[in-house]
């Protein structure tokens, strides 16, 4: 069924249909205009609509959960390589970190995957928890953080921080407040993705006698985030990409560099210990998940479990054949490109342990986006490659 406000032009051209801002009738006058006003909350509906648009096709939302996920990973490297030449490069800094987060990620729902049928009970169930809120916490992270930036590309950075506190969905144009409440896990659980999951869970739940998923997620991902309201880190992360817009003094080059990491490290601030530890971390069963992967780690690996790590590269990790073929050729190896959280740094639902861990990614993305082994910016080349490898992923 078409949704009314769904519209096709004899161009071909679909948009979304608003409220009317102004209605404007034929004037014998030449050169008769109406004013029509357009406030910051219809801007911020507009950026919303093109954030949600970019997980869509044909205006549905992409059904495949781990195609949307992709889609996330090629749109964060597509929003840092359309600055490339420009003389904004750079400025999204996080951006460029978030696309290979956000591959990783999907690395991490596909092993979730994997092990939906597995022979233990207990493997079947703690996928499917592992499955669920990396899917809700890659789906939201992307919808609340992508209109930042698209607002500031949009409208400049002045008309942004004029806006930044006016963004709440509640106070969207009506339609596109409905329609981002209708995206999964708005307002709840994520219903029709826990039943498909349960059907060969085969899982006995003793505390509520029942053959559930029993999730604690009915608060929904949009009270979580607080109506994607603007946070202190966040705007100190954009003070930030202002000053390196901004900077212009001879020998700026370091300074630029500086001031791009310190906002990615306030974007960090807002993601993790704001926004992903309300919309998953908190949640009991995700760290019961966490705690039996750990436990698995202790083992040995003794029921395939995984390390919590990234890769600064489009492979989820590092083959020989990779390592001849794409990082030799700039003097990297695996260990150079890759930054695992050990056991003794904690687990990964504690917001101080995971900022130390989140925190080794980002001065290593650091070192590899402004050194090399023979001049400095070296291994920026290799970077740019993987994040337009990554970048493909967009049209997933």
């Amino acid at each position: 069924m078409t949704r009314p406000w769904i519209i096709d032009t004899e161009e071909g051209v679909t948009y979304v249909k608003g409220r009317i801002l102004k209605k404007a009738y034929t004037r014998a006058e030449e050169g008769a205009t109406e004013d029509a006003i357009v406030t910051c909350c219809d801007l911020w509906s507009l950026v919303q609509a093109q954030s949600i648009a970019l997980l869509a096709q044909n205006n549905v939302l992409v059904p495949k959960a781990l195609r949307r996920a992709k889609r996330t990973a090629g749109n964060y490297a597509q929003l840092f390589l359309d600055d490339e030449g420009t003389e904004h490069q750079g400025r999204f800094y996080w951006a460029g970190l978030a696309a290979f987060a956000a591959k990783q990620v999907v690395d991490g729902i596909e092993f979730a995957e994997s092990k939906f049928d597995h022979f233990m009970a207990d493997a079947r169930l703690m996928s499917r928890v592992s499955y669920y809120y990396l899917l809700k916490g890659n789906f939201w992270l992307f919808l609340e953080i992508t209109p930042w930036m698209l607002y500031w590309r949009k409208f400049g950075r002045e008309a942004f921080f004029r806006d930044v506190d006016c963004r709440d969905v509640t106070t969207y144009d009506p339609v596109i407040t409905q329609q981002v409440q209708a995206m999964p896990w708005a307002l709840g659980e994520n219903t029709s993705l826990r039943l498909d999951m349960e059907k060969n869970l085969r899982k006995l739940d003793i505390r509520h006698l029942n053959w559930q998923m029993n999730l604690t997620d009915d608060k929904g991902a949009l009270a979580e985030i607080k109506q994607c309201g603007a946070t202190v880190p966040l705007k100190e992360g954009f003070r930030y990409v202002e000053a390196y817009e901004t900077v212009n003094e001879p020998g700026s080059k370091e300074l630029r560099e500086e001031l791009a990491f310190k906002s990615a490290d306030y974007f960090l601030q807002h993601e993790q210990n704001i926004h992903l530890q309300a919309i998953i971390y908190n949640h009991p069963e995700f760290k019961l998940a966490i705690d039996s992967n750990d436990l698995g780690r202790r083992l040995w690996n003794l029921v395939e479990t995984k390390d919590p790590a990234l890769v600064f590269n489009a492979a989820p990790m590092i083959t020989r054949e990779i390592e001849i073929r794409e990082l030799q050729p700039y003097g990297l190896t695996a260990e150079d490109v890759t930054v695992t959280m050990g056991l003794a740094q904690g687990s990964l639902y504690e917001p101080e342990a995971r900022m130390e861990y989140v925190m080794d990614i980002l001065e290593q993305y650091h070192r590899l986006m402004i050194g090399g082994r023979d001049y400095k910016g070296q291994y920026r080349s290799y970077m740019i490659e993987q994040m337009q490898a990554i970048a493909i992923w967009k049209e997933a």
